[in-house]
C-alpha cells in the first residue's frame, strides 16, 4: 500500500506577469553587512505576499546566491509596482539552465510590515480578478 503525501499548497494567491506588462524592476544587491555593493535589473515573473520571482540575464544573475538579500529600488516600466519601493527580498532559488539566456530565482519577503503585505495580497486579487473575462464590472482598484 503506497502512502499519500499531501502536496503543499502555496500560502498566497500569485500573480503571473506577462512580457507585455513592462515589469522590469532595479535591484540592489547587499551583503553582509547591509551595504549595497551592485545594482540590477530584473524582470518581474510574478508577485505574491510571499515574494516575487525574477529573472535576469546570465550575465548579470552570477554574482547572485541563495541567501542573498535585494531591495527592489524602483518601478523602471509599471507603476503599478511602485508602492513595492524598498521593499527586500532573500534569495530560496535558483534556476540556470545552459541553454537560457536567463537565469531565475524565487524570492521571499524579508522584515516586510504586515500593512505592505495586505496591500500586495489585494492587488494580486485585483489583478486576477480583473483579467478574468467574468469580472470584468469595473470593480474598484483596492490602493
Amino acid at each position: 500500500m503506497m502512502e499519500t503525501i499531501p502536496l503543499k499548497k502555496r500560502s498566497f494567491e500569485r500573480l503571473v506577469l506577462s512580457y507585455g506588462e513592462n515589469s522590469t524592476g532595479l535591484f540592489g544587491l547587499l551583503v553582509v553587512s547591509g551595504r549595497e555593493i551592485s545594482r540590477f535589473h530584473a524582470r518581474i515573473l510574478d508577485i505574491s505576499g510571499g515574494g516575487m520571482r525574477l529573472a535576469v540575464k546570465k550575465e548579470d544573475g552570477r554574482a547572485i546566491k541563495v541567501g542573498d538579500r535585494i531591495i527592489f529600488k524602483k518601478a523602471l516600466e509599471n507603476e503599478k509596482l511602485s508602492f513595492c519601493i524598498d521593499v527586500e527580498l532573500e534569495i530560496q532559488w535558483i534556476i540556470e539552465a545552459e541553454l537560457l539566456t536567463h537565469v531565475a530565482f524565487g524570492c521571499e519577503y524579508r522584515n516586510l510590515p504586515e500593512a505592505l503585505r495586505e496591500q500586495i495580497i489585494k492587488f494580486v486579487e485585483y489583478e486576477i480578478r480583473s483579467r478574468s473575462p467574468q469580472s470584468r464590472l469595473n470593480a474598484p482598484h483596492p490602493l
